[in-house]
């Protein structure tokens, strides 16, 4: 009997814990209960029931829990569960404004995490320490764990599994706050993706603010608008005061970044007055509050400053004067003495900051703190430190904009690119949808017939379920594949084209011009990639023809540049024949590295391509006029390595050498 109270009174407590209204956990009451129940293992259960959805919370109180389920499970020797409190432990510190804490939880098991054999549960660790390291605005550092917590999850590769879409979404929320835009628009792209996979429509909402947050970045305010009123269209219900308050103040640093001061002001007053705001949430008001005192200085309204600077102070001490939220006391203590003509202190919050943001390598930070420090120094009456800071705002200023010109088009390029993937996942969940409606109906109708007849359908409708699924695989494998060519072939680009652009500011002015060329030449090679990768997917574009169309594109493309005319031959019937993406995509590749050979080494003048079709077999010729004695594509080179490993894939046999007419590459592989 005594066990069975225990046991609704712990249910009762968890009840309570669920609750919207829960503002402290009562540690001591549920230590005590759970302390009686009969054994250690069941004590642990009990402690993993309670800590399971409070990991990624704010309320507090719970941090006695943690310790002492810590404890039980080193007693029992469970390594495996321990390290998954840890990880939980550690989230749960970092939510409730103590990251540093947090920090020191995982650090031990970061350090051995290479002996850690669960490859999610290694992506955890690095998620969770990758995670303190962004509290702590250590965010180079962060971005670097938080890849690698994401590289792991792509081993595994399962959508379904918790974290993964947070793991993408913490890279893409670091990148940009870093200045690395392309690689946070990817990393954004997909956690939507596996969101929308997932159904959770929060983690959806969530995404579309950070998107608004890094187009407001690289000053496409109108582009950041608009993702946050799609936002929306994923609301399951009514918006609670906290959602309309975060767009209200994210809104808010958009119209600062465009100096429309007196609009910001209009969105964190109404931002304030949503409140009070739930425990949890409690730091919306320190953004509101810090964003309105910036918004009122430089829109010349700096006597409500000290007011509104002493409600902030109040709410800083309500989240623990947390070192997360520390850079919004500081930014907002040095405008209130700036506008008090405290200048000593002024400096030395803003001076802090600054240096606080170039170790963080916070692109917008930099330049909003080296305007801030001008602005001191203006005040105060030191014209020469006022005029290096102006001019460390301009630099950073004009570095930004120059920056963003290419990062606008890698930006749109990967929308477009984004939005063919989402159409495909959308046409195939529907078909999903479509065979499992058709296959319900089938079995209804079914279960009406005699028992002999329903084990002989059954057996025929275990067989064509099987063909289904092995199709549904054959194209998720495909839809891997072309995400790891996009990962392998376009991420480097955009990582080199990333660096160049960072490096502009330190080229020569007599240099510049061929430094520019160059990253639009790697641009359009990142763009002529991912078409071809969209080509290879694209269902309309399947049949023997289309591929002769395309073949017929890249010559054009590259061998009328180089001055060589070219013959295409397409003989046989047969051109309406449906080609499978993997054999349509390998062909192409093939026929393109054979093209970049003819251009980059080829003396002659001429080529001919000739594509054929004999019974169930494709055959591709590809020959050009060069003379043996002076044509110089190497034999072992690595670019027909390449083209015999594509063929090798396709079941095809592949021939290349030097013939009586010119160098000759023969290709014959099977259609189905």
């Amino acid at each position: 009997m005594t066990s069975l109270i225990k046991t609704v009174c712990i249910s009762v407590l968890c009840w309570i814990m669920s609750g919207p209204a829960l503002a402290q956990i009562n540690s001591d009451s549920l230590i005590t209960i759970i302390e009686g129940l009969d054994s250690d293992a069941a004590k642990a259960a009990k402690f993993d029931s309670i800590l399971a959805p409070l990991s990624e919370t704010r309320i507090p109180g719970a941090e006695p829990l943690f310790q002492k389920n810590m404890e039980l499970l080193r007693q029992l020797g469970d390594r495996q569960k321990e390290v998954k409190l840890a990880v939980s432990y550690s989230m749960y510190m970092i939510e409730t404004f103590e990251p540093e804490k947090g920090k020191s939880i995982i650090e031990p098991y970061f350090e051995e995490v290479e002996e850690i054999d669960d490859l999610l549960l290694k992506g955890d660790v690095y998620y969770a320490y990758g995670h303190a390291f962004e509290d702590l605005r250590e965010n180079t550092r962060a971005y670097d764990l938080i890849q690698k917590a994401l590289d792991y999850y792509e081993m595994v590769g399962d959508s379904s599994k918790a974290h993964y879409a947070d793991v993408a979404n913490a890279l893409g929320r670091i990148a940009f706050t870093i200045g690395k835009y392309p690689e946070s628009s990817l990393a954004l792209a997909k956690s939507k993706d596996i969101f929308i996979y997932n159904k959770d429509s929060a983690g959806v909402v969530g995404v579309f603010q950070d998107l608004t947050i890094l187009f407001s970045q690289i000053g496409l305010y109108d582009e950041a608008e608009d993702y946050w009123n799609q936002r929306e269209a994923y609301f399951t219900e009514p918006p609670s005061n906290e959602n309309v308050a975060i767009g209200l103040i994210n809104l808010g640093r958009n119209l600062i970044l465009q100096e429309k001061w007196d609009q910001a002001q209009n969105n964190y007053h109404r931002a304030l007055g949503l409140g009070p705001f739930e425990a949890r949430f409690g730091f919306l008001n320190l953004y509101a509050y810090n964003g309105l005192i910036e918004a009122l200085y430089f829109g010349d309204k700096g006597d409500s400053i000290p007011y509104y600077f002493n409600l902030l102070d109040q709410e800083f001490e309500s989240v623990n004067r947390s070192v997360t939220y520390e850079f919004l006391f500081k930014q907002s203590r040095f405008l209130n003495n700036l506008i008090s003509r405290n200048y000593v202190a002024a400096e030395r919050d803003g001076l802090d900051l600054y240096k606080n943001a170039l170790e963080s390598s916070d692109g917008a930070e930099i330049m909003m703190h080296a305007r801030f420090l001008s602005e001191l120094y203006r005040r105060w009456g030191k014209s020469e430190k006022a005029l290096e800071y102006e001019n460390l705002f301009l630099i950073k200023k004009d570095s930004i904009q120059e920056v963003n010109k290419t990062n606008a088009l890698l930006l749109y390029q990967t929308q477009y690119e984004t939005q063919e993937k989402e159409n495909e996942i959308f046409r195939l969940q529907k078909e999903s949808e479509l065979l499992n409606t058709k296959i319900s109906r089938d079995r209804l109708f079914k279960a009406l017939l005699g028992a002999g007849l329903i084990l002989l359908l059954l057996g025929a409708m275990l067989i064509y379920s099987r063909i289904k699924q092995a199709e549904l695989i054959k194209m998720q494998n495909l839809r891997t594949e072309i995400s790891s060519d996009l990962h392998d072939e376009v991420g480097s680009l955009l990582s080199g084209i990333n660096m160049q652009t960072q490096m502009i500011d330190v080229v020569p002015d007599n240099k510049r011009r061929d430094f520019l060329q160059d990253i639009s030449q790697n641009t359009q090679r990142a763009v002529s990639t991912m078409r071809d990768l969209v080509w290879s997917i694209d269902s309309r574009r399947d049949r023997v023809e289309d591929l002769k169309d395309k073949i017929a594109e890249t010559c054009h493309l590259l061998l009328e540049p180089a001055e060589f005319t070219f013959d295409i031959n397409f003989s046989n019937p047969g051109g309406s024949t449906p080609l499978n993406p993997k054999l349509k995509k390998e062909i192409y590749l093939i026929s393109k590295e054979a093209i970049n050979n003819i251009v980059r080494h080829s003396k002659g003048d001429h080529v001919l391509i000739d594509l054929s079709m004999d019974s169930n077999r494709l055959k591709l010729l590809i020959r050009d006029n060069g003379h043996p004695a002076v044509n110089s594509v190497p034999s072992t080179g690595m670019g027909l390595e390449n083209m015999q490993l594509r063929a090798s894939q396709i079941n095809g046999k592949l021939k290349t050498g030097m013939q009586e007419h010119g160098f000759t590459v023969e290709l014959d592989c099977p259609i189905s």
